[in-house]
């Protein structure tokens, strides 16, 4: 049975596994962090906590800004509680000793070139394009005539389709 990453005492709990998304270009991966019930129940409380925090800030924000008539201040009492969110969520897994992106999958990753969180998405949308073949993802400059820069294939034709659903 496998044990809890973050405090190797307990059994994982599927239900709490972790998931890291790391990219690399246009190219997501993800990486499942086991993560018993307990540890799974701190991470969620101090999520919860800086959400929390961020959503205080910008009532607070939004009241003082308009009550001062002052924008920046707004803006700052939000950032303060955004911040003050932040650090009580980090130490709270801290003290815990929640390490997620210390797990061995994603520091082997993050060595070959894989950065945190998502892929950025393309500008103007998320127009992409995919060899036919392999599926890969490949430039928007690619086309017919040329050959996937992953797999070899050439391409003797382009197939359009548009989709206005989220990727």
């Amino acid at each position: 049975m496998t044990t809890c990453w973050h405090c190797a005492t307990e059994p994982a709990d599927p239900k709490a596994a972790q998931t890291v998304k790391l990219h690399r270009g246009t190219t997501e991966r993800s990486v499942r962090v086991p993560t018993c019930a307990a540890c799974g129940r701190v991470i969620r409380l101090a999520d919860g906590l800086l959400v929390g925090l961020a959503l205080v800030g910008v009532a607070a924000g939004v009241a003082l800004g308009l009550a001062t008539a002052n924008l920046l201040v707004g803006v700052g009492v939000f950032l303060a509680a955004w911040a003050l969110g932040g650090i009580v969520a980090f130490v709270i897994r801290t003290a815990k000793g929640i390490k997620v992106n210390d797990h061995p999958e994603v520091r082997r990753l993050r060595a070959d070139g894989w950065k945190l969180g998502g892929a950025p998405k393309p500008a103007g949308g998320s127009a992409q394009k995919t060899c036919s073949r392999c599926g890969k993802v490949v430039p928007l400059s690619a086309h017919r005539g040329q050959s996937c820069p992953h797999c070899g294939a050439y391409w003797s034709y382009e197939n359009e389709q548009r989709s206005t659903r989220p990727r």
